[in-house]
């Protein structure tokens, strides 16, 4: 394969993340955030398993062990980031935590020795401010509390998408990607059990959202494991973090949201960021 269809990959996780938090409005309304996340990823898992019995495998201990530590490492900035919107407002929060990618792209320097080429600076540029200008409410914008966890979860998220690789290029995409997911649904259950909280009765229809939030983030997780697996970490956390391009159309076209003039002209940087980075690799 080639770092275009390493890129293929990076867009497909995009709208897979994309797609996944659009939906996801719906049932965190109904029945809040951690019971929606509780159920997504024991759904994801079930996926996962699923796709696993038909995909070649490859054990190892020591990196199936890293995979699970990954995955427990990579709930702290999911909690920074509950706890960012608890006392701020999402307009401050999101545009922060959404800028991890610029994180992954200088750890993916410093552990993976990546050497970013000059080309896909000013793309990259693009997508990280499209994705910041795209996400904020200017109103609602003022310092607080709020930002300094954003910004932790930042840092941290970009840190795991750097760590991601390790053992995806051991284990694969798939194993890897049940290990963390099957992980992460043990930590999510103990979260609702230390909060004394138990999954309430559920709608038919809630629990046919959530599992279509299931099958994007599938979708989006393994697409990013191949995704690096053949083209630079910092490329492919790029593409896929643009995600918020496409939650922001979902609502636009199936939730009737309305969007302000400066998120269509994000809308517009990201997208060419996008093209420049794919016909970029297409010409050299």
């Amino acid at each position: 394969m080639t770092t275009m269809q390493g890129i293929i990959f990076g867009i497909i996780s995009m709208f897979g993340f994309g797609l996944s938090n659009g939906i996801s409005k719906k049932p965190i309304i109904k029945i809040g955030i951690l019971q929606t996340l509780v159920i997504r990823m024991r759904f994801t898992t079930f996926l996962l398993f699923c796709l696993l019995l038909f995909s070649k495998k490859t054990y190892n201990l020591k990196y199936m062990l890293i995979a699970l530590g990954i995955s427990a490492f990579g709930y702290i900035p999911l909690l920074f980031f509950y706890k960012a919107l608890e006392i701020s407002k999402v307009g401050v929060v999101v545009p922060i935590a959404n800028s991890y990618a610029m994180f992954t792209i200088l750890g993916s320097a410093i552990l993976l020795g990546e050497t970013l080429n000059s080309k896909f600076i000013l793309p990259f540029g693009m997508i990280i401010v499209g994705i910041i200008i795209l996400s904020i409410n200017i109103k609602q914008f003022k310092f607080s509390k709020g930002l300094i966890y954003a910004f932790f979860a930042s840092i941290l998220w970009g840190i795991f998408f750097v760590f991601v690789s390790f053992p995806v290029n051991v284990l694969g995409p798939v194993f890897t990607s049940f290990l963390m997911e099957f992980m992460g649904m043990i930590i999510s259950t103990t979260h609702l059990i230390i909060k004394k909280q138990k999954i309430e009765k559920v709608s038919k229809k809630t629990i046919m959202e959530i599992f279509l939030i299931s099958l994007f983030v599938v979708t989006a997780a393994v697409s990013y494991n191949f995704g690096i697996q053949y083209a630079l970490v910092s490329v492919v956390v790029t593409l896929s973090s643009a995600a918020p391009l496409v939650s922001t159309l979902y609502g636009r076209i199936f939730l009737k949201e309305k969007l302000k003039f400066y998120q269509y002209i994000a809308i517009l940087v990201i997208l060419t960021g996008i093209i420049i980075i794919s016909i970029e690799s297409i010409i050299f």
